[in-house]
């Protein structure tokens, strides 16, 4: 049976990043439950802060995803190159002021947050011949 994907709260993980000596890549997924008279007013505002956050230090990726099976809830899957890049990402004008006060009032119920360290395992596909190996 599957359990809920929270392995941290938001201050736990920013505590960590603020304070860690380790140096390498984090990640954050999180999955947004939206109400559904405000899934496109959702979309919208998110594709703004997505916009933001591609062009911020340190941002290896950032983007929202629709769920497979319910169109009101969504996916951000978000890596930064060190810590100290998601807390600069969360201290942000545009974050503090805009993403932390009107996102609220898309939400239906709770969060599911999950962090992590970046590139636990060195992955195959960073050799050469990644294409030849993953196609088969």
């Amino acid at each position: 049976m599957s359990q809920l994907m929270q392995n941290s709260d938001d201050t736990q993980f920013v505590d960590f990043c603020k304070t860690t000596d380790y140096k390498g890549g984090v990640g954050q997924v999180t999955k947004f439950y939206i109400k559904a008279d405000k899934v496109e007013e959702y979309k919208a505002f998110m594709a703004q802060h997505v916009a933001r956050a591609v062009k911020e230090p340190g941002c290896i990726s950032f983007s929202l995803h629709a769920d497979y099976a319910r169109s009101d809830v969504f996916w951000v899957t978000e890596e930064w190159d060190t810590p100290g890049a998601i807390v600069t990402h969360m201290n942000t004008e545009w974050f503090l002021n805009n993403f932390i006060t009107t996102v609220p009032g898309f939400v239906e119920g709770n969060l599911q947050i999950g962090f992590y360290l970046l590139n636990a395992v060195e992955p195959e596909s960073k050799k050469k011949d990644c294409h030849k190996k993953c196609s088969k």
